[in-house]
């Protein structure tokens, strides 16, 4: 016996209704792009104020609280990991059962002993873990990629408005901020007016960005207090920061040489006496007696 197919056939819609549809879907339409203009906008505006990419930003945004809500603790996980504890009392690491097996091989059991729970017994639970997870300390992982950024842009902001207070108000001053460990990679951010670096010449008698090398080798080298076991760093470390101070300086000096070259020269410590002291007049105080 064979049966036919009933072909469907849906009423045709009016000029009205047809017209209500295309309104309908032309107002959807909007909506959306509306809306991915200023989710790229967002996007780009805090990629940029945090020195971020654009895709690690929307990655964020896509998977962050308001499109993926993280489950919260229940009665229930608090009850199995409160069996799960008592269980693995007085048991070594070694021994000790993992909550999958656990759950595996007690499955029934924990089922009939929950439902036994009254609701004060279950909203006891709640609230023990709900204050646990209040009590746990989040660990924040040092990122010296990402504090580089961070101080990148803040500072970058702070040198216009620097610049336009100076211009508007006529004040005189500077900033100067160094990094504060020798595991940061941020350089050293100087910002000064006309008068201020002309006192630092004449007064201090050396150049600005020279004045920021001394405090920046003060901060980091800890030489205002004792140094402590902890503190002490490898010898590669230290011969890597001796070559770096001695780089910046030179790329400070060779600028105020009478004939300044405009390729930057590179330290060389095999050829020291023809390369550096006989070619620029340039030489290292101490160097290379007690270096």
């Amino acid at each position: 016996m064979s049966t036919s197919k009933v072909k469907h056939i849906c009423a045709k819609l009016t000029d009205i209704q047809k017209a209500a549809c295309r309104t309908k879907l032309v107002k959807l339409t909007d909506a959306i792009t509306t809306a991915q203009d200023t989710y790229q906008e967002e996007a780009s505006a805090i990629a940029k104020d945090n020195g971020l990419s654009l895709r690690w930003t929307r990655r964020q945004l896509y998977t962050g609280k308001g499109v993926f809500n993280r489950r919260c603790a229940n009665p229930w996980n608090a009850f199995v990991r409160q069996k799960l504890n008592e269980e693995n009392e007085g048991h070594v690491p070694e021994d000790q059962l993992k909550l999958p097996a656990f759950i595996k091989a007690h499955s029934s059991k924990l089922t009939s002993a929950y439902l036994c729970l009254t609701l004060v017994d279950k909203n006891h639970l709640q609230e023990n873990i709900n204050t646990y997870h209040q009590s746990r300390v989040k660990v924040t992982r040092a990122n010296p990629k990402a504090l580089q950024k961070d101080v990148n842009a803040t500072f970058k902001t702070m040198k216009t408005e620097w610049a336009s207070i100076q211009a508007r108000t006529g004040l005189e001053g500077m900033y100067l901020a160094v990094q504060g460990d020798v595991e940061q990679y941020h350089k050293l951010k100087l910002f000064y007016t006309a008068k201020v670096g002309s006192f630092i010449k004449d007064v201090l008698g050396m150049e600005p960005k020279r004045f920021a090398l001394k405090v920046k080798s003060w901060v980091v080298g800890d030489f205002d207090s004792a140094g402590t076991v902890s503190q002490r760093l490898s010898l590669t470390k230290l011969v890597s920061l001796c070559c770096q101070h001695i780089q910046d300086g030179l790329d400070i000096i060779i600028p105020t040489l009478r004939y300044p070259l405009k390729k930057k020269v590179k330290m060389n410590y095999n050829n020291y006496e023809g390369k550096i002291v006989e070619t620029y007049g340039i030489a290292l105080e101490n160097f290379p007696g007690t270096i």
